[in-house]
């Protein structure tokens, strides 16, 4: 393959001329948006070049909570800390931006900056902390990509022996451990490496950028890890089921779509085949999960280790490879201040809202046996609710066949609670992750039935769904019967939207079920029994609704 001049990865002629008319306020092809992206950017590269000492090994990341190192989030704030102090570079390098006291920020500043954080990762002896064992290699990959992206965004500006630094390290400390990762993975069929959940199309996409990186000084190597890489990346895009839905929840189809955007992107503008991996049709409709997952209130169904809010930087990426105005819509309004670098060059325009009438109010996805009702499109106040089964086989798995979340008037009145933290004992061993509030039955919004947990191996599918945009009529039904042993059939639960007005919950036991039941939901609203009327709650936050079992 002839030898190409650097940028290459992401950072084309085109888009950056895309970037620099939405910021000409003359021009014709003046973007606000793209003015208000850059300007934040700026804004994070001030903080990160005044305040913030350069990343180390050592570096704790205080803004994550951590106490302690972690080089996943040091890893993460490199990937941060280059690709917007790069990309700044690159758009004010033929003229700087009035710094705060007037004087006049240089771009040579943000080029200074990127490239001592990426010669300090390249100078780390490793890409994992120590203490985990070798197949925990979210860390190795993510450190990876910032290496590859800094090595190629700034290439012309470092020496030769600059250059080979970071290819060294990324041979080192990424390349030749993930060979290893491969032929383990091949032997015992498990970890990252064969399995379809987000850590595969992660660190697939890793060692692509870096093999990418080391193409003209090893290219036996690159060439291996490329083609084995690509080959168990197959696995990895297998989690994007046909409907569109991702079964480990909305954040980690955050995390697997932006690493997924990253791979196909960089493939394609390369004119690498990626082996149809883009012509996936769930990888194209995932934008409409997504769409779907978001409530009027801007939070997601957060099901799976999903907190409420995520980055939807992927979607400025679905938007300008598969001509999808909405999901490019989606993007323009949920910039990523960490990722924003990446948004900013995917960001094919504004996009198009949905609209009542000509997109669905109403989907039920297969992949997370679930469904999502709302009332319109574009109406803050409108009535939505998320609701699922589920396989708790998948990864991020909760105790929580059954759940709902639930937005009406601007606000949130059922909720799902989010992850517990990683770092409790025992939270990802599946004997005893119950054990958290957060990821056990009585922790979600569905029913408790006798003091058990609901059956951790158990699928609850979609058995109906009527989806047809119909004003009186919405709803879907799973069978929750073998989330709690019982035969197929004994325990149903349903959602409805009757009328775009009100939502009917409906549990269904084919025979009594000998224990006390509870039905639990969980909301930040005021509760108050209303007295007059037996069995009716009085929910309150800023306006008032209504529940009754």
């Amino acid at each position: 393959m002839p030898a190409r001049l650097h940028p290459y990865l992401f950072l084309t002629p085109g888009r950056l001329d895309r970037i620099r008319q939405g910021l000409d306020a003359s021009g014709s092809g003046h973007d606000p948006t793209v003015q208000k992206w850059v300007d934040k950017m700026r804004r994070r590269a001030r903080e990160i070049i005044l305040p913030k000492p350069i990343l180390t090994p050592d570096w704790i990341a205080a803004g994550e909570g951590a106490t302690a190192p972690v080089m996943l989030y040091t890893a993460r704030a490199a990937v941060s800390r280059i690709t917007i102090l790069g990309l700044l570079w690159h758009i004010d390098k033929d003229g700087g931006e009035a710094d705060r006291n007037g004087s006049g920020l240089e771009a040579q500043e943000w080029l200074a900056r990127a490239c001592r954080e990426l010669l300090a990762i390249a100078s780390f002896p490793d890409w994992q902390k120590p203490s985990l064992p070798p197949e925990v290699f979210l860390s190795v990959a993510e450190m990876c990509a910032a290496a590859a992206i800094g090595l190629d965004w700034l290439w012309q500006h470092l020496n030769v022996d600059e250059r080979r630094r970071v290819q060294d390290a990324i041979v080192r400390n990424a390349l030749q451990p993930a060979l290893e990762q491969y032929t383990i993975g091949r032997a015992t069929n498990r970890g990252w490496t064969t399995e379809p959940y987000n850590w595969n199309i992660v660190c697939n996409t890793g060692m692509v950028l870096g093999a990418l990186m080391v193409r003209d000084r090893d290219p036996a190597l690159a060439e291996e890890v490329m083609t084995t890489a690509l080959r168990s990346v197959q696995t990895g895009f297998a989690g994007y089921w046909n409907d569109g839905g991702w079964p480990e929840g909305p954040g980690y189809w955050s995390y697997a779509t932006r690493y997924a955007a990253k791979l196909l992107d960089a493939l394609r503008g390369l004119d690498i085949d990626d082996r149809d991996l883009s012509c996936r049709d769930g990888l194209e409709r995932s934008g409409e999960f997504v769409l779907h997952c978001l409530g009027p209130t801007g939070m997601t169904f957060n099901f799976a280790d999903s907190e409420p809010r995520v980055s939807l930087m992927a979607m400025s990426w679905l938007g300008e490879r598969f001509g999808r105005d909405t999901d490019s819509w989606i993007a323009s309004h949920n910039p990523n201040g960490s990722r924003l670098a990446l948004q900013l060059l995917w960001r094919a325009g504004p996009g198009a809202p949905p609209e009542s009438g000509r997109t669905p109010r109403d989907a039920a996805f297969a992949s997370i046996h679930g469904a999502f009702f709302r009332s319109a499109w574009n109406d803050p106040d409108a009535l939505w609710v998320g609701f699922k089964g589920g396989d708790a086989r998948w990864h991020h798995p909760q105790l929580d066949a059954g759940t709902f979340v639930l937005d009406a008037h601007g606000l949130r009145w059922a909720v799902d609670l989010g992850p517990s933290l990683y770092a409790n004992p025992g939270y990802f061993i599946r004997e005893t992750r119950s054990r958290y509030y957060r990821a056990s039955t009585q922790g979600h919004n569905t029913l408790r039935i006798g003091p058990h947990q609901q059956n951790d191996e158990a699928v609850a599918p979609l058995l109906a769904s009527w989806c047809k945009d119909h004003d009186d009529l919405a709803g879907a039904i799973v069978d929750l019967s073998t989330a709690y042993n019982l035969p197929a059939g004994e325990l149903l639960r349903g959602v409805f939207l009757l009328e775009r007005r009100q939502v009917l919950i409906q549990d269904d036991f084919r025979n009594p079920p000998g224990a006390e039941v509870v039905w639990s939901m969980h909301t930040p609203a005021t509760v108050t029994i209303d007295p007059e009327r037996p069995g009716v709650a009085v929910l309150s936050q800023e306006r008032t609704n209504e529940a009754a079992p």
